[in-house]
Parts: C-alpha cells; sequence; structure tokens
C-alpha cells in the first residue's frame, strides 16, 4: 500500500503512522482469511473528513469491510438472518461510491468499493483487502486529519437519480448457484425476474446485457422484459472449458428503453454471475452430483485459497469415488448388515480401481491419537455404519474423528462417508442430496485462519424393492380411505 503522507491536526506523526500501520496490518489478515475489526479505525481515519474526500471515502470502505467479512462466519455459525451482513456491506459501500467525489480517488479504492457493493461470495472480502492495500492516496487528501473548509460540490437539482431495477438469475428454472457450473456446447434457458419500484415515463421495457466474456468461450444472448412482465428468458451456451479456479465473470447491465427514450438503471441483486464448466470426467452420467461437487469447490475456494493444488485433486478424487460408490449402493444387498471392517474394505477396492486413485490408496494408519480407515496422500476418508437414520443436516456431530486425523497431516479438508444402514419408511432421493461440507468448531480457534471442512456423505443401503412401494398406502383421502392409484 503507497505511503499516505498525514499532517498534525493535533496528533502527533508517530500516532498517524501508527493509525495507517494499524489498518495496513488489518487488511493483510483480512486478506489472509481472517475477521478482525475496523469500525474504529474507519472513524479515525474519516474524522472531520468532508463526504467525498478519498480519507471519508476509505473510511466508508472499512467500514463496508467490517460487515463483509463476519457475513462467512455469521452464515457458518448459522445465525438467524446472516445475510443482513452481506447486505450491510452492500449498502454502506453502495453509499459511498453513489457520493460525489471532491478530490481524486485511487483505483484500488473504486476497485474494493465495487467489489463490496457487489459482494456475491466468501472470496470478495480478501479481494477487497488487497485492492485497499494497494490503494493509493494523491496528494488533495494527505492532510487527512485537517479539518477542511466548508465547500460542497456544486449539484444540478434536475437530474433525477437512476431507476433501480432489481435482477434475480436463473437456469433452466432453477435457482443459479456460485459459481453456475454447465456443460460444454449445451444450450441452456437463462431467465431473469426484474422488480422495479417505478419505472419512468416512457419506458416500454428493461433491455438487460451480460457483459465481460467473450462470446467466443460463453455466448449470452441480451434479455428484453416487456413493461407488466416480470421475467423473460435467453439462452446460454459454453463454447469452451471454463476451469473452476477461473470462472468467467459476467457483469449484469440494466437500461430503460423506449420509444425516443433510453436511460439506464442501477442494478441490484445478481449483479455478477461466475460461468465454470464441468469437468468431463467428474461424477460422469450425474449432473446434479457434478453440479454438487463444482459447488463445494467453489466453496472450498473461497474458505481455503491456499490450499495445495495436489491436496485439492486428492480431494475431488476421492469425494467423487465415494458419490460414485453411493449412487450404485441401491443396486448392492451386500452392503446391508456389514460392520465398519467390511464397509472399509469394500470402498477401498472401489478407490483402487478409480484411475485418480488406484494404489496410492491407504488404510490402517496410526496418525492423530487413532487408527485412519482410509488416506490419499494427506487428505483422509473417516468411514462410519450407523444403523439409526442419520439426517444430512445433523451431520455436525460425526466429524470429530476425521477433523483430528485431518489436523494430524496438515490437512484442513476431509472425507467422511457414513454408510445409513437404518430401516427405511420413505424413498431414497439423489446422492446429490446427501453430501454437504461441515465446518466443526476448532478447540482455542474460534475465528481459524485456516478452518477445517469436513464433507460429509451418507451412502443409502437397505431400502426394499421399488414394486414393494406400492403394497403399502402412503397417501389417505380425508375420509381415510385408500389412494385409489395404490395396488
Amino acid at each position: 500500500m503507497d505511503e499516505i503522507h498525514l499532517s498534525r491536526d493535533g496528533r502527533s506523526l508517530g500516532s498517524l503512522f501508527g493509525l495507517r500501520r494499524d489498518i495496513d496490518e488489518r487488511l493483510a489478515a483480512v486478506a489472509r482469511g481472517r475477521v478482525v475489526e475496523f469500525n474504529e479505525l474507519a472513524d479515525d481515519l474519516a474524522e472531520a473528513r468532508e463526504a467525498g474526500t478519498a480519507g471519508w471515502a476509505m473510511g466508508g470502505a472499512l467500514r463496508a469491510l467490517d460487515r463483509a467479512q463476519r457475513w462467512e462466519q455469521a452464515v457458518a455459525d448459522a445465525e438467524p438472518e446472516a445475510e443482513r451482513f452481506r447486505a450491510s456491506a452492500r449498502y454502506l459501500a453502495e453509499q459511498t461510491l453513489a457520493t460525489t467525489p471532491i478530490d481524486a480517488w485511487s483505483p484500488g479504492l473504486r476497485e474494493a468499493l465495487a467489489i463490496l457493493a457487489a459482494l456475491g461470495s466468501f472470496e470478495d472480502p480478501p479481494r477487497a483487502a488487497a485492492a485497499l492495500r494497494r490503494t493509493a492516496v494523491s496528494s488533495p487528501v494527505t492532510t487527512l486529519f485537517e479539518r477542511p473548509e466548508r465547500w460542497a460540490p456544486s449539484e444540478d437539482p434536475t437530474e433525477a437519480p437512476r431507476p433501480v431495477v432489481h435482477l434475480r438469475f436463473d437456469l433452466d428454472e432453477r435457482a443459479v448457484a456460485w459459481p453456475l457450473a454447465v456443460e460444454s456446447n449445451r444450450v441452456y434457458r437463462l431467465g431473469a425476474t426484474a422488480q422495479v419500484d417505478a419505472w419512468p415515463a416512457g419506458a416500454e421495457r428493461i433491455e438487460i446485457a451480460l457483459e465481460g466474456v467473450p462470446s467466443a468461450v460463453l455466448s449470452v444472448s441480451p434479455i428484453a422484459i416487456p413493461r407488466g412482465s416480470p421475467r423473460s428468458e435467453t439462452y446460454m451456451v459454453s463454447h469452451a472449458e471454463i476451469g473452476i479456479d477461473h470462472p468467467a465473470e459476467l457483469t449484469a447491465t440494466a437500461r430503460f428503453v423506449g420509444a425516443g427514450m433510453d436511460e439506464p438503471a442501477r442494478v441490484v441483486g445478481h449483479r455478477q454471475l461466475r460461468v465454470t464448466t464441468l469437468d468431463p470426467g467428474l461424477a460422469t452420467g450425474q449432473p446434479f452430483v457434478a453440479q454438487k461437487i463444482v459447488e463445494m469447490l467453489g466453496e472450498l475456494s473461497a474458505r481455503i485459497p491456499t490450499l495445495p493444488t495436489k491436496d485439492r485433486k486428492d480431494f475431488v478424487a476421492l469425494l467423487d469415488a465415494t458419490l460414485a460408490f453411493a449412487s450404485l449402493a441401491l443396486e448392492r444387498d451386500d452392503l446391508v448388515g456389514i460392520d465398519e471392517r467390511t464397509f472399509q474394505r469394500k470402498l477401498k477396492l472401489a478407490f483402487a480401481q478409480d484411475l485418480r486413485i488406484g494404489r496410492d490408496i491407504g488404510e490402517g494408519s496410526r496418525l492423530g491419537g487413532g487408527v485412519i480407515d482410509l488416506v490419499l496422500r494427506r487428505v483422509n476418508e473417516e468411514l462410519k455404519v450407523m444403523h439409526e437414520p442419520v439426517d444430512i443436516a445433523d451431520a455436525e456431530r460425526l466429524v470429530g474423528q476425521p477433523t483430528q486425523y485431518g489436523s494430524a497431516t496438515d490437512s484442513p479438508v476431509s472425507i467422511l462417508a457414513v454408510l445409513d444402514d437404518s430401516p427405511k419408511t420413505e424413498a431414497p432421493g439423489i446422492p446429490a442430496n446427501y453430501v454437504r461440507w461441515v465446518y466443526p468448531r476448532l478447540h482455542g480457534a474460534a475465528q481459524p485462519a485456516v478452518p477445517s471442512m469436513v464433507a460429509v456423505v451418507i451412502i443409502q443401503v437397505g431400502y426394499r424393492l421399488p414394486s414393494e412401494w406400492t403394497k403399502t398406502p402412503t397417501v389417505t383421502s380425508p375420509e381415510g380411505s385408500r389412494n385409489p392409484d395404490d395396488s
């Protein structure tokens, strides 16, 4: 971050440079994934500054960053209304950006505010912090702590604020993920829903464009939503492989268009879409599983961006192979009534037949005070057999063991595979319903710099034959009579 020359206004230069050092140290901590407090420093930075100066805007950016970094922790802690932190960060950044600049704002400062105003990913706060560390403060605001002369920019009272359009996108009528995973050269229906408080006079439609990616990589036609209609669709096709580590970023713009009028609008809601393509070798024949893995990898990148590439590949290989095993479990009778040792042997055999794993899969090593079930180099997979029903939403209680083994190998990611051999009274869902991240609490580290993440996979076995479901009525009429469709 460039040096900021500060004036005295009653403070010593040492204390001013101490403030500058404190800001830089805390920004560096956020860039590494830590959660720190900025409000007090923001107050000191913006003290007695005129709204619109770069020093004032820097204070606004720090306040927005303070809220943004707390969003992820609130989600991880399952706090009610955790989204309020993201909404607050966006609002503060938008309010700062909407102020007419009195002096030059650094590109890094503008970049950070733009990131926070469009906050949509857990990786955005570290990106914003990195941009603020690069922020150069130009000479008109080198006296950050002097009380400025009273002056206000001239305003045009006839200029009305831009109308606001609230956008929500969906893909094939399903809510979009972050990032959005698609298959190459497949045509998707991309829908847009727009909410407008008040249409400008003369506007006949809203024209929405998604820009920022060459059409040779990703083609998306513009979307037109007629007045009086809340939704419209277009088509999206990916023409190239887009890696999960470098997703394509589309930025939404909107305009009100009519006879003789063309007025830009301010977009809120889904202002960006991140798109990646599904690896052709990932979850072959299981598009929903592949989509779920991509979503989980996006969350992994946001929380642990420094995870070594080899560990990431080993984790993906183990998770994909485990879900492939789970997808075939309903076809197998030899998985019913087994113990954990037999489960371990059968899963290891399946892993050994996977070309990405092969003979590198290990078992039975003493590690972290216990015996690890399966391990691929530094990524471990712990196994459990449960004879009572297991709900994927209640998986937190099961992840202590794989977390301890993962910590012993210096790996923050691990897998827990649970064989659910309980009696079944309801039909099974697809495997994508039974996999999720769990974030275990760590002793002595309420806000760890590198969190532990456990991918929990529940493998369903012991279901009745499909034809047997129709032998037991599951739906009754109000009079208690049997559903006429039952046989």
